[in-house]
């Protein structure tokens, strides 16, 4: 998937056309260095995981959590602001995704029925030949009444009938029974009957699915979706987040064990684009500069990196960025004389904005890269790096609206109109979250410090001792 999305990348960028195939293969480096920092989840960051797995599902099935107010972490208190009954909340969510595939379940069969329909019209539509009385020659009876010749309302009717059935089909090639499969599936895997359980990692799936089908599938004018969706997204604000550790100590041990590979790549990749030597072999594309007329330096070499990546690398690289400043000790480093926190990447403010950012889709981070030209270029403290965050197309606010502006049920005739536009958006705009005067030289001291030197990492920084009293929350 990772792969696909940077050939589709690469195509929009580029502006190529044809198969993503052909993409795939000439633009996008899938050695197996490059697959490794994707596939390779240490099993120290699984172990980690899965710890918070534990502690989330214990959290989410308790009757109240009115007690959260009063002990446990500041992050662990905010994150549980929303939700002081948890355990209603989950059913009410199993509720309303049974009643969604009830719906599914209905439209399935409508558009089974409407299949039988076409067949049966299709083949009664079949002239069937007959011997002629005077010889062998097949003939056709001129008399045989077409199915669509008669002045029966019923059978005029199926018409409509067959063409609006049509227009509710999902969106994308999916079918109406795999939809009904896909959305069947999960209610089966969320709760358990026998045991009575809830299985609380399924409910970033059903969250997932739930923004799929208020994007893609708005003509079919499903009415539970929209109090799904809420109820998914409200349960998913707090699951997703603390799967990649509870607090910011565990959160950067998971994020150091999984994001190290890929973290160690960027930072290689920064300090070689400081030395002319290291692009030898690289390819070179050159820009026709007769269409540059608003370029600068229309000779200078831009080296561009572009790592695609998936969720759990992207919130692993945001938690080390985030709370790398703390260390393993857990607290936070000190600040220079004019206020700026040692060893930090983020800023004061870039720190506020990610604790309020949702990461959404194409969620992205942009280290870029200047040289001062008083500077020697050799040395790592004459370059000066940036860092933007765009937390990626945000779909909440124009999905509500459509709902709430009343354009959700369907109506005959109207299906499609529902403009897709309203709802499929640009990323939003990228914003600074380094700090001011941030240099190579200090970007590679806090990689190198948080980066393991070899593939064993201390004891004190494994999130094996991530034993956490869940009763604190």
């Amino acid at each position: 998937r990772v792969q696909m999305t940077a050939a589709a990348f690469a195509k929009g960028f580029l502006d190529l056309e044809g198969m993503l195939t052909p993409i795939l293969a000439s633009l996008v480096s899938k050695n197996r260095e490059v697959t490794a920092m994707l596939d390779d989840t240490p099993e120290l960051g699984r172990h980690g995981m899965d710890e918070s797995k534990r502690i989330i599902h214990e959290l989410l099935t308790r009757d109240q959590l009115s007690a959260a107010g009063n002990s446990g972490s500041e992050m662990m208190r905010a994150s549980l602001s929303g939700l002081t009954e948890p355990k209603r909340m989950l059913h009410r969510l199993h509720s309303l995704v049974n009643d969604l595939v009830m719906e599914l379940c209905e439209l399935k069969e409508k558009g089974d029925r409407s299949d039988e329909t076409e067949k049966s019209r299709k083949g009664s539509n079949d002239i069937t030949p007959t011997l002629s009385s005077t010889g062998d020659a097949l003939h056709l009876d001129d008399d045989t009444e077409g199915p669509y010749d008669s002045d029966d309302t019923s059978v005029r009717m199926s018409k409509l009938d067959l063409a609006t059935e049509g227009e509710r089909q999902p969106a994308n090639g999916e079918t109406a029974h795999l939809h009904f499969v896909r959305w069947a599936k999960l209610s089966k895997d969320f709760f358990k009957p026998k045991k009575a359980r809830f299985d609380t990692t399924k409910i970033p799936d059903l969250y997932d699915n739930a923004v799929y089908d208020m994007l893609h599938n708005q003509h079919l004018g499903l009415r539970t979706l929209p109090e799904l969706y809420v109820t998914a997204r409200a349960l998913a604000s707090f699951v997703v987040p603390q799967e990649y550790g509870i607090d910011p100590r565990h959160k950067l041990a998971i994020g150091k064990c999984i994001a190290s590979s890929l973290l160690a790549k960027v930072r290689r990749d920064l300090l070689a684009a400081t030395s002319a030597d290291s692009h030898e072999l690289e390819r070179v594309h050159v820009p026709n500069h007769s269409f540059g007329t608003d370029v600068r330096t229309p000779k200078r070499h831009v080296r561009t990196r572009l790592y695609f990546t998936s969720e759990s690398h992207m919130y692993s690289v945001f938690n080390v960025l985030r709370w790398g400043h703390q260390g393993s000790e857990g607290h936070d480093d000190k600040r220079e004389p004019n206020g700026r926190r040692c060893g930090g990447i983020f800023s004061d403010v870039g720190r506020a904005k990610y604790d309020e950012m949702e990461p959404c889709y194409l969620t992205h981070i942009v280290f870029r890269l200047f040289h001062k030209r008083s500077r020697e270029s050799a040395s790592p403290s004459s370059y000066m790096v940036q860092l933007l965050v765009s937390p990626g197309v945000s779909h909440h606010d124009a999905v509500t609206e459509e709902v709430e502006r009343g354009q959700w049920q369907w109506h005959r005739g109207r299906a499609g109109r529902l403009s897709t536009s309203n709802v499929i958006r640009d990323a939003d705009t990228m914003q600074v979250y380094s700090q001011d005067g941030l240099t190579l030289e200090d970007v590679d001291q806090f990689l190198g410090r948080l980066l393991p030197a070899t593939s064993d990492e201390s004891e004190s920084t494994s999130p094996t001792n991530m034993t956490l009293e869940s009763r604190k929350y």
